[in-house]
């Protein structure tokens, strides 16, 4: 199944904000019911238990859409030992609006304006950062150069969760965003996303030109996979 790098209507700068926010809140859900939240969250654990004992954790999210990870990583972080912050960065000024509605008066997630792949961050600034439904709107040697950016402003490493391009996963979600969604955006975007993400061969293709040691594959139910790098 060849890929289909077509733009996704959710990248359009000036789309209704109605829609836009529909289209952030069906993503939410993706997230939650297709292991989206759960994968970055199981990783997150596993390299803080690899990690030397702090006072405070600082984690940045890129492409935060409407901050549903940050609010997760908070709840994950509650009552432990740490005191957490959590960036979200996001491309666009309008989802930002939209992602400090959603978090209300937290003082513990704050928000940047940035480009992905020319994070607004001196090296090795965050401990560790994360990224959800990102990689595919790349192409592969966008991908190699924003896993090595990513690697850059962390201390501790990084996860990175995204889709896998498949007929079934394709056919799956084609049916599910008739099913349980009226929203153009998403209706439109969730089965694109598929034929714009990537196969777990040309993932691990793409993990060997980035030259980064300790950089990992590992795929999931749902037709999800994570890149994760712990550093020593």
């Amino acid at each position: 199944m060849r890929r289909y790098d077509h733009p996704e209507l959710l990248d359009q700068p000036d789309l209704p904000e109605e829609e836009l926010r529909g289209s952030l809140l069906d993503i939410q859900k993706v997230n939650r019911y297709l292991l989206g939240k759960w994968v970055i969250l199981h990783h997150l654990k596993r390299l803080r238990e690899t990690m030397p004992q702090k006072d405070s954790l600082t984690i940045l999210d890129i492409g935060t859409g409407s901050a549903d990870i940050p609010q997760a990583i908070m709840k994950w972080g509650k009552g432990m030992m740490t005191q957490m912050r959590v960036i979200g960065l996001d491309f666009h000024a309008k989802v930002i609006t939209f992602a400090r509605e959603e978090v209300k008066q937290s003082q513990s997630i704050i928000f940047v304006r940035g480009d992905a792949l020319a994070l607004p961050f001196a090296n090795q600034s965050v401990d560790v950062a994360t990224a959800a439904l990102l990689l595919h709107h790349r192409p592969e040697e966008r991908v190699i150069d924003f896993l090595r950016e990513i690697d850059r402003v962390t201390r501790f490493g990084f996860i990175v969760n995204d889709l896998i391009r498949s007929p079934i996963a394709y056919g799956v979600i084609w049916m599910l965003t008739r099913l349980f969604t009226r929203n153009r955006l998403t209706r439109h975007d969730g089965p694109l996303s598929v034929l714009r993400a990537y196969t777990p061969r040309e993932y691990q293709e793409m993990i060997g030109k980035t030259a980064l040691q300790g950089l990992h594959l590992y795929t999931y139910p749902f037709y999800r996979v994570a890149l994760v790098r712990k550093k020593q």
